[in-house]
């Protein structure tokens, strides 16, 4: 699907774990040869996880089917064709997608597993 940027969702199969299924992704960004860096969102909080809660309030246009809040997994990055996504769902606020790349970029740097294990990474992560 041509046109999507940075701060989307979108709909498009992903692999998590052993399985590969269509869901939700935000767009971190787009490469120019039709890769997409994205990360998954979740309705299930993870109980050990870095994630960031994200809320209908937390879009531009558009939104997910939220009854509640859903999660965006940064631990769980990967890349996409542009070619394999399905729908677009909606934006995220310009500020709210500033905070969703502060703090993939805070788990990046982190020495490996550090942010995995420590309680500061709820204070980060929420």
């Amino acid at each position: 699907m041509k046109g999507c940027r940075q701060g989307d969702i979108i709909l498009a199969p992903f692999r998590l774990g052993n399985s590969t299924y269509t869901r939700p992704l935000v767009i971190l960004s787009v490469g120019e040869k039709g890769e997409i860096h994205v990360c998954p969102v979740t309705s299930r909080p993870p109980s050990d996880s870095p994630a960031l809660e994200c809320s209908i309030q937390h879009f531009r246009e558009g939104g997910l089917d939220l009854f509640e809040s859903s999660y965006i997994l940064i631990h769980k990055q990967g890349t996409i064709s542009e070619r394999s996504i399905r729908h677009k769902k909606g934006s995220l606020e310009p500020d709210y997608f500033r905070t969703v790349l502060e703090n993939v970029t805070y788990f990046n740097n982190c020495p490996k597993n550090s942010c995995m294990k420590t309680t500061k990474k709820q204070q980060r992560w929420g």
